[in-house]
């Protein structure tokens, strides 16, 4: 279980093709977040694949609750259920 209840994000990955920071990433946990930030947020992707094999819950009401920007490669896949019940800004 990933879970955050303050105002960062549960889950949080930022790619970076200059700097090679891109890598195959699986989560096999449930991801939880009802506090400030986002549940999922990755950006800067250029290569290599993003799983999600767990479900995601969101219940905070500031936030987009999933976040995918500026992701130009890879595959970012969501495999369980999501769930979302914020009144996001996004």
């Amino acid at each position: 279980m990933c879970a955050n209840t303050g105002t960062g994000d549960a889950f949080n990955n930022q790619g970076d093709a200059t700097a090679d920071f891109n890598s195959i990433i699986t989560i096999a946990a449930n991801i939880e977040n009802s506090g400030g930030g986002n549940a999922v947020d990755i950006s800067g992707r250029d290569a290599d694949n993003v799983t999600f094999n767990g479900t995601i819950t969101d219940t905070g009401a500031t936030t987009e609750a999933i976040r995918l920007v500026n992701n130009s490669g890879g595959t970012i896949a969501f495999n369980e259920q999501v769930d979302i019940d914020s009144v996001g800004a996004g």
